[in-house]
């Protein structure tokens, strides 16, 4: 890896444009290399897919069979003590998922019920947040001065130097690739 050369501050609008120049050809062989190595990237997964896919479906349809034999062979390989055994270097048995809630009926009904019931506070999720873009536009609005005595009040966005590459033909940069 070699190392990139000491870089001193432009005097001049001449030394900058040098400076700049040179930024955006770096920028260039950057996207290039990114794009290169995003190709490359790409052209492995596909090789990878296509030795995968055949080993997927063998799995997929060994493990059909097995689950299938399982389900009459489980008491006697586990005894009835287990869930689960350890055969021809595989774990395999059943697992039981998680719990989850069931709703009978529609979600928006029952919310409403068990809101209107004084014991299921607890079962019930309220979020409040101020909503910053509609307050943000109201400071120009009816009650902008209402807001304010909140303490509402718009902050102006600080300015943020940015360096980019102009990608358009017939720069240095965009002519570099």
């Amino acid at each position: 890896m070699t190392l990139a050369p000491a870089i001193k501050t432009p005097r001049t609008v001449a030394k900058a444009t040098e400076l700049l120049d040179r930024f955006a050809s770096l920028s260039t062989a950057l996207e290039k290399t990114n794009g290169d190595r995003n190709a490359e990237i790409a052209k492995i997964n596909a090789a990878a897919d296509v030795l995968a896919a055949p080993i997927v479906a063998e799995l997929a349809k060994i493990e059909a069979a097995i689950a299938a034999w399982w389900k009459t062979a489980e008491a006697e390989i586990t005894k009835g003590k287990r869930k689960s055994a350890e055969l021809g270097g595989c774990m395999l048995g059943t697992r039981t998922g998680r719990t989850t809630l069931a709703i009978a009926g529609e979600v928006e009904a029952v919310l409403t019920k068990l809101q209107a019931a004084r014991w299921a506070k607890p079962y019930v999720r309220t979020t409040h947040a101020i909503d910053k873009a509609a307050a943000l536009k109201a400071l120009d609005g009816p009650h902008a001065k209402q807001l304010s005595e909140l303490g509402f009040s718009k902050q102006d966005g600080q300015p943020v130097f940015f360096l980019e590459r102009v990608a358009q033909a017939g720069t240095v940069g965009s002519a570099a690739s």
